[in-house]
């Protein structure tokens, strides 16, 4: 129904452009031409906003990829970084238990056997603890030892009264008491110094650890903050990009409605030059009809013919 009704509009429209009269189709084509320069000016206008507004547009589509990019690598970094903060906090606890456990078995020492104790075993892990008895003036293990062997020898082997017998188990009994004593000291000294040595070595290591975790923590915040400054700058593009591309989209609405108008205009006016065209095809025969007629009027009076009236009669010979 829509292309019979176009049809008989298109129809309708020629049939009044070739029964109009020829002035009055100038008339109409003069005016139309004068609107379809000024509408091409208005294109014209619109199209370099349109094209503007899509650079604009296009701008922001790309700063947006770019910061989004650049927020993938921050935290790719921020990754990298936050790792290195586990693992180092892995390895620092691991050395502070160490510290920990060491730190209770020199305590342990000093609990049991005093302060000096723990010197000695200090002092033992740099030179044996023979070495520090000789420089303290304290009788070794296997002095005493040796001095328990002699007495047992002496009961055995020596006639003495009762009382004095006694006496000298006595003292075997307490330089026996003495050499146990000792012995778990010195144990518990050789403990002691292994476990200052590797509780100084542990905390040293632990403070190195927990600085490493300290540097990539603050690392891994700055990258942090600088993903969120580009994911605040992305927001903020993201709605100037909304505005472009409405006024984008207005712009490209104004060029269409223009175009539409002015296409229909250019139609209109091509419509009008065929017609006028035809309309001067048919007044040029209509002139050379009335130049033949009164040239065929000048033979019979005996008249002199001119180019054109030989030209007219030539033109509507079949």
């Amino acid at each position: 129904m829509e292309e019979k009704n176009t049809d008989s509009k298109n129809t309708s429209s020629e049939t009044n452009s070739h029964s109009k009269d020829p002035t009055a189709l100038r008339s109409e084509l003069r005016e139309l031409q004068s609107q379809s320069s000024i509408l091409k000016k208005d294109l014209s206008a619109l199209n370099k906003s349109k094209e503007e507004a899509y650079r604009a547009l296009r701008s922001l589509k790309d700063k947006m990829k770019a910061r989004n990019q650049k927020i993938q690598d921050l935290k790719t970094k921020r990754n990298e970084f936050s790792t290195k903060v586990k693992e180092n906090k892995v390895q620092r606890d691991t050395l502070n238990t160490t510290v920990r456990k060491t730190g209770s078995q020199v305590q342990d020492v000093k609990d049991k056997f005093g302060e000096d104790s723990l010197k000695t075993a200090r002092s033992s892990s740099h030179s044996s603890s023979r070495g520090y008895q000789r420089r303290n003036k304290e009788k070794t293990a296997p002095q005493i030892k040796k001095e328990i062997e002699d007495l047992e020898t002496k009961i055995e082997t020596e006639p003495m009264p009762f009382y004095k017998e006694k006496e000298i188990r006595k003292t075997i009994k307490e330089l026996a008491s003495k050499l146990k004593k000792m012995q778990v000291k010195v144990t518990a000294q050789a403990v002691a110094g292994v476990a200052v040595k590797e509780h100084h070595h542990a905390r040293k290591k632990a403070q190195v650890a927990h600085q490493k975790v300290q540097e990539f923590a603050k690392l891994s915040q700055e990258k942090h903050e600088e993903i969120n400054l580009a994911l605040s700058e992305v927001k903020n593009f993201r709605k100037e990009k909304d505005n472009s591309a409405k006024t984008y989209g207005e712009h490209k609405d104004q060029w269409q409605g223009k175009k539409e108008e002015l296409d229909k205009i250019q139609l209109r006016i091509k419509e009008l030059k065929e017609a006028l065209g035809e309309k001067s095809q048919a007044n040029f025969k209509e002139q050379l009809k009335e130049r033949a007629s009164a040239a065929r009027q000048k033979l019979k009076t005996g008249g002199k013919l001119t180019v054109e009236d030989l030209l007219a009669m030539q033109a509507l010979d079949p």
